[in-house]
């Protein structure tokens, strides 16, 4: 007994004495962020990001930003649709124009608008990633757009993204990798039209102008209802099932996901080298699980950020809980 005490004690010393090197860290650690900013292309572009996000995620959201500005010299308009974002948030989002100048657009949603979707079943998303299927409405003078997820980075220029051609179909986004395979998945139940693919969501171009004209904000509320009990992933489910077939079907690199699955490591890897961007779909988020694929990669960008502290503790509790939970179980 003496002994497995004297185990547990010397692994807990073991634990703490990480934990105290990492925060000593974190409070010394390098502030990134320039004291000018890079300049803009000559002839820049105009760019429209837009994003969902609610106060908990406005820390990893300036890491995609953050990768966004600095593969790009083009002129970025950033539209945030948010269920309030605080003063101190809005200030430190603010300070990534020291990397280069950028447009910020924070657009405020009653959650009233989208009380009618399903909730997520999964309880680390919420109602805010409904948001999105309002974009029509909410910026009725852009024709176009890029959506993205705020658990991603880009390692190439998103002006290659925005040069994607979209003006016969809704949107343009990767097939979901499942489809195809044998394993039985939820969308295979949904009522998709025949040769249509399951898309992922997360980071599609989308044509604002055309569902304006085909009136696709309505058809999402009465798709919602029809099929309420179909939807697991309800913005995603219901962006299908309204949008399929008129979608521009992309290859894998525009969309790169780490949970990709029927691949190798090595296969991955490959993949991953060529992608414009590392999309960390699904639970395992490199600021919670150590090990991720190119998780090094969002760690670079977010050494940038303001909120680099905060990403950080994060990091460091979630894997002090897995060593508690593995060693003591």
């Amino acid at each position: 007994m003496f002994n497995i005490l004297k185990n547990k004690c010397a692994r807990l010393l073991i634990i703490l004495s990480a934990l105290v090197f990492l925060v000593f860290y974190l409070f010394f650690c390098p502030h990134r962020l320039p004291s000018t900013p890079a300049p803009l292309a000559p002839n820049a572009e105009d760019i429209h990001v837009v994003f969902n996000i609610d106060e908990n995620y406005a820390k990893f959201l300036s890491v995609t930003m953050i990768s966004i500005l600095q593969n790009t010299d083009e002129h970025l308009h950033f539209h945030i649709l948010t269920n309030g974002l605080s003063a101190s948030t809005l200030k430190k989002i603010e300070k990534l124009k020291k990397i280069k100048p950028f447009e910020l657009d924070i657009i405020k949603i009653n959650d009233e608008r989208i009380a009618q979707i399903p909730d997520y079943v999964n309880i680390t998303i919420n109602s805010v990633a409904n948001y999105r299927l309002l974009t029509a409405s909410l910026l009725p003078d852009l024709d176009k757009i890029i959506y993205l997820d705020a658990d991603l980075v880009f390692q190439s220029n998103i002006k290659e993204y925005w040069h994607i051609d979209v003006n016969n179909y809704y949107l343009a986004a990767v097939a979901d990798p499942l489809n195809g395979h044998q394993e039985k998945e939820w969308f295979h139940d949904l009522p998709l039209p025949d040769k249509s693919l399951y898309f992922n969501s997360g980071v599609p171009v989308i044509n604002l102008k055309k569902w304006r004209e085909d009136g696709v904000e309505n058809k999402f509320f009465e798709n919602s209802a029809k099929y309420a009990k179909l939807l697991v992933l309800p913005d995603q489910d219901i962006l299908n099932i309204t949008l399929s077939p008129d979608v521009k079907y992309l290859n894998l690199r525009y969309n790169f996901t780490t949970e990709l699955r029927f691949s190798d490591a090595k296969t991955k890897a490959e993949f991953a080298e060529k992608a414009l961007l590392i999309h960390w779909a699904g639970v395992l988020k490199p600021w919670l699980i150590p090990g991720n694929l190119k998780a090094e990669l969002f760690w670079h960008y977010a050494e940038y950020s303001p909120f680099y502290p905060e990403i950080a503790r994060i990091y460091y509790v979630s894997v002090a809980r897995l060593l508690f939970k593995s060693l003591f179980g």
